[in-house]
């Protein structure tokens, strides 16, 4: 069955830095959701760790969207980014972390 709607995962970015100051990309996931509809996800973000770094989103979509991260995200009304079908981004979240991705379609 081919993907179809909004696949949103979220864990930490890696270790601060190595000795070359380098920093992977989700290096540790720590939940994933695929949303059909728009919506609020079920989990929020991780606290940052001095081991496994800070918090970030990894989302992509097959429909253009709005979404909106924070404690209590409203993609319709608040603060919004766009992000074009088919396109992945990577998003830090905030170190204290709780925060959860909300999403509608453009």
């Amino acid at each position: 069955m081919a993907f179809s709607g909004t696949h949103i995962s979220c864990g930490y970015s890696g270790p601060v830095h190595d000795k070359n100051h380098n920093v992977a990309l989700l290096a540790e996931c720590k939940w994933s959701q695929t949303m059909s509809a728009g919506g609020t996800t079920t989990n929020a973000s991780p606290i940052e760790s001095t081991v496994a770094g800070a918090p970030i989103f990894s989302i992509i979509s097959t429909v253009d969207i709005y979404f909106a991260i924070g404690t209590a995200p409203d993609a319709t009304n608040g603060p919004r980014r766009f992000l074009q079908a088919n396109t992945p981004i990577d998003v830090f979240g905030l170190r204290s972390g709780g925060e959860y991705v909300a999403w509608i379609a453009a």
